[in-house]
């Protein structure tokens, strides 16, 4: 039976947050319908498995949860939906609760999270018998969400752990390399690639495994290659670390992969002069491994990859017959910013 969810998401950047939640229920075939999207926050109809799904993946998202009540966000509306809900079915006799705002949208109010907190507090007190609040240890955390002159309470279901992303932070591994790039933007490229569990991951320039250890975080069957022996030592290291078992790191081009078919492949291939990329320029190496991505990569499979916005990549994809399905800018730097792009072969 669908209900409505709620999803808080990162706003650190306008698409990637909101495109990752939605790859993610696609890849495990969760059935939903887009209820609302707003920065922040996405609100869809869907089985409650879904919430499970989105919190075993999803890097961007900070909290999730089932909707209880939504109306206006002005004190009467809040006072009067409170009111009439039936919080029964929520909190039981003797439940301890607790209510945490979030903002999210465009229009945030004035009034402050604490006394927002606070109100909406009081009025479940007053509604609900023999309950209590516990700011400490809640039975039933609940969160009210302010957006765009709307106000939602929800059930919280799932919250990331603090610290758990910077405990995965390429300085924390036993193999560091300054091009590797943060747990939070591999893990969302993974994602992007719509991988189930058990589905083979390749990598082809893996460098020192930063997005194969993402993809076999959530089940998937690392699989990785790069010319520099060096890389491949420290990937291995690096996997071992975190208790992955890859299907193999090989030393190879990824021009001329070595493999079979794959399920998908995420990638973020060097950026750098022809000096450092061996003798070849970026655009050189991504034509060329493109074409033969398309060959690697199985049918209906996706390809989620990283390059500099100046080589027109999703061009290049066209090139070698692959459909483009998304594709969102990074800044990164003055002198680059990064395309991440997925594709599919038909």
């Amino acid at each position: 039976m669908s209900q409505k969810l709620f999803f808080v998401i990162s706003g650190e950047h306008p698409t990637l947050p909101d495109a990752e939640l939605k790859a993610a229920l696609e890849a495990e075939s969760c059935q939903f319908r887009l209820i609302e999207s707003v920065p922040k926050l996405l609100l869809i109809e869907a089985p409650l498995s879904c919430l499970e799904v989105v919190s075993d993946r999803s890097s961007m998202c900070a909290i999730s949860g089932i909707v209880i009540l939504d109306c206006s966000s002005d004190q009467a509306s809040v006072r009067q939906a409170i009111g009439e809900a039936d919080l029964s079915n929520i909190l039981k006799p003797n439940d301890s609760f607790s209510v945490r705002v979030v903002k999210a949208g465009k229009s945030q109010g004035r009034e402050s999270s604490e006394a927002i907190e606070a109100f909406t507090g009081k009025i479940i007190e007053q509604t609900v018998q023999d309950v209590s609040v516990d700011l400490v240890r809640p039975k039933k955390p609940l969160v009210a969400i302010v957006y765009d002159e709307k106000f939602l309470l929800g059930l919280e279901t799932y919250r990331r752990k603090p610290g758990s992303l910077a405990s995965r932070r390429p300085r924390k591994r036993p193999v560091f390399h300054p091009s590797t790039m943060p747990p939070k933007l591999a893990r969302c490229m993974v994602n992007l690639a719509r991988p189930k569990k058990g589905d083979l991951v390749l990598d082809p320039f893996c460098g020192v495994g930063g997005l194969l250890i993402e993809a076999g975080l959530i089940g998937c069957r690392p699989l990785g290659c790069d010319l520099k022996l060096k890389m491949i030592r420290g990937s291995i290291a690096n996997l071992k670390y975190f208790g992955i078992e890859p299907a193999g790191v090989l030393l190879a081009d990824a021009r001329v992969p070595p493999f079979g078919t794959v399920d998908r492949i995420v990638t973020d291939p060097p950026y750098g002069t022809a000096a450092s990329t061996h003798g070849s320029t970026t655009r050189e190496i991504l034509e060329q491994f493109l074409s033969a991505a398309y060959e690697t990569i199985s049918q209906g499979g996706y390809i989620c990859v990283g390059a500099p916005r100046r080589v027109e990549i999703d061009l290049l994809g066209r090139d070698a017959g692959l459909d483009l399905v998304e594709r969102h800018e990074v800044y990164v730097h003055r002198s680059l910013t990064r395309e991440i792009v997925v594709f599919r072969r038909k």
